[in-house]
């Protein structure tokens, strides 16, 4: 079964990334895409904010929100906590045997070194649209969608993920947020914004504002931050 399984993730890695390195404007316009920080993330952090101000009157909604923003938080966490913690798997481009096209304008020593399983961009963008359901079907298919096609996709048309990562990182996001959201939906029916103070409520946004760019940006700066702790 095992083998059955390794064939099939084989087979959709080359049919996917078996696309690379033949035209310069795909590549470029795919390479964008999967290191573009706004495009990347962008358009889920700005979706929300369109729904924070959409439904500013529902007090329900708007702690669905806040639970649909800080489930990244324990889904980042949980991400790199299994990459760092499962047995490492190398990328596909750095799998000499496999034969991977390498998108043209693209390193070839992209994350070297780095554990292929989970797709850490899986687990946290998953985990968000999946946490959009909480507002509707419509808004969380078409996050998924989203997260899966544009985010997802081009990293296994680069050769950066195996399409079996992503359905891993996939399901750990989806996970997370099943086991989570119910409970930081419930925390934060606390909050009312309305009913905050003025320094009260410029602190929170400020808040959700840090949180919109460490999303945009996958906590970069934290990652770095603990990564230089981790050293010393």
């Amino acid at each position: 079964m095992m083998q059955v399984l390794r064939a099939l993730d084989l087979e959709l890695l080359h049919l996917i990334n078996g696309l690379a390195g033949q035209n310069a404007r795909i590549d470029a316009f795919v390479n964008f895409l999967r290191d573009d920080a706004l495009l990347k993330a962008g358009p889920l952090v700005l979706l929300w904010w369109v729904l924070w101000w959409r439904l500013s009157a529902d007090a329900e909604a708007r702690a669905r929100l806040l639970a649909v923003l800080s489930i990244s938080i324990p889904a980042i966490a949980l991400g790199r906590a299994l990459a760092l913690s499962l047995p490492y798997r190398p990328r596909p481009l750095h799998e000499p045997a496999l034969d991977v096209q390498i998108p043209i304008g693209m390193h070839e020593r992209t994350l070297d070194g780095w554990n292929s399983i989970p797709s850490d961009h899986a687990v946290m963008f998953v985990s968000i649209a999946a946490a959009f359901f909480l507002l509707g079907r419509a808004v969380g298919w078409a996050s998924l969608a989203y997260a899966l096609v544009v985010i997802c996709l081009p990293r296994v048309y680069s050769g950066l993920h195996y399409p079996s990562d992503i359905l891993a990182g996939a399901a750990v996001g989806i996970v997370a947020t099943v086991t989570m959201a119910p409970l930081l939906t419930s925390l934060f029916r606390r909050f009312r914004f309305e009913a905050m103070s003025p320094a009260r409520s410029a602190a929170a946004y400020m808040v959700l504002g840090i949180l919109s760019l460490q999303i945009a940006t996958m906590y970069e700066l934290p990652r770095f931050v603990l990564k230089q702790l981790a050293a010393l």
